[in-house]
């Protein structure tokens, strides 16, 4: 519980020196991004943090891209 604590005060603590910087763009395509990247952040460094094990990143991109890979194999074969 006390990881979950300290993650998310540093990520409070991080959103909070970069707000006036996204203020000042006032793109919500920028918010989107940060709070994406914010938060896969969170969650990854929160499962890794106790010193859990943690699925590997690239077999969810293996898994995402087989697909797309198996069709662009077919267009130049």
């Amino acid at each position: 519980m006390k990881y979950w604590i300290l993650v998310l005060a540093v990520a409070l603590c991080l959103f909070l020196l970069d707000l006036p910087l996204l203020n000042r763009t006032r793109h919500k395509r920028d918010w989107l991004v940060y709070g994406v990247i914010l938060a896969a952040g969170v969650i990854s460094t929160s499962l890794a943090a106790p010193q859990r094990r943690t699925p590997s990143l690239l077999n969810f991109l293996l898994w995402l891209y087989g697909p797309v890979n198996s069709w662009l194999g077919s267009w130049f074969q």
